[in-house]
């Protein structure tokens, strides 16, 4: 369809499984064949919980647009997410379509507050996140928390872009608490797709304030920046602790 669940303002929202209180989201799927969602910005759950639990869910995307090609929209794809609570084993794969212009992010597990994102991935086998030429901004993660804990996520890239502008590839991500034990690897694709002066970035596990401890990063095929380059097996941005980290 086109526009799939779009309120007034243009944004558009799918679910697999929502629950609006305390609970549990688990074992739906979402699948995209075509069509669009959304026109100033289009948002995609594979199973939301707002406050509990979202765990084995998925998103599979082989084509079709999360918000329109116009300036300055955005696109927005979660295997599983909670406000508060726990994400485990989610997942997202994408082999094709387009998620957000000015700028697309992918999270297998997200977690917008505290709690625990575990478990979770993402597969990029095509498609583009982030497909405005000179301005896309692309960022995948395996699992995201804004406090609390990430733990054993991962993001495979196989082929397809992320960013046309800059990307960014994060195997488990925390704003503050602990990113342990997340993976990325890199097999082919392109993450900053055009470009001279722009810039790839692949974190195996990255943190602002805590602690960042046994997470990897495996390289062995693909291009990461098209002008720079970054790659970090744990990254911690301020007050903290890098540990047993690998490239």
């Amino acid at each position: 369809g086109t526009n799939g669940g779009a309120d007034d303002t243009g944004v558009g929202y799918v679910y697999g499984g929502y629950v609006s209180g305390d609970g549990t989201a688990e074992d739906n799927t979402v699948t995209i064949s075509s069509g669009v969602i959304g026109e100033t910005s289009g948002y995609v759950y594979g199973g939301y919980a707002k406050n509990g639990t979202a765990k084995n869910n998925k998103v599979i995307m082989k084509d079709g647009q999360v918000d329109i090609p116009a300036p300055k929209t955005s696109g927005y794809v979660y295997g599983g997410c909670v406000s508060s609570g726990t994400a485990e084993g989610n997942t997202v794969t994408l082999s094709g379509g387009t998620i957000g212009n000015t700028s697309g992010t992918v999270a297998g597990g997200y977690v917008s507050a505290g709690g625990t994102a575990q478990s979770n991935s993402v597969i990029v086998s095509g498609g583009t996140i982030g497909s405005k030429e000179e301005e896309g901004i692309g960022c995948v993660y395996g699992g995201y928390v804004v406090s609390g804990t990430a733990s054993d996520n991962s993001v495979s890239i196989h082929s397809g872009t992320v960013g046309n502008c800059n990307g960014y590839v994060y195997g488990g991500y925390a704003e503050s608490g602990t990113v342990s034990g997340n993976a990325v690897s890199v097999y082919g694709g392109v993450i900053d797709g055009i470009g001279y002066v722009h810039s790839g970035y692949v974190y195996g596990g990255c943190v602002s304030g805590g602690t960042a401890a046994d997470n990897s990063v495996i390289i062995s095929g693909g291009t990461i920046g098209t002008g720079d380059g970054y790659v970090y097996g744990g990254y911690v941005s301020g007050d903290g602790t890098a540990e047993d980290n690998t490239v």
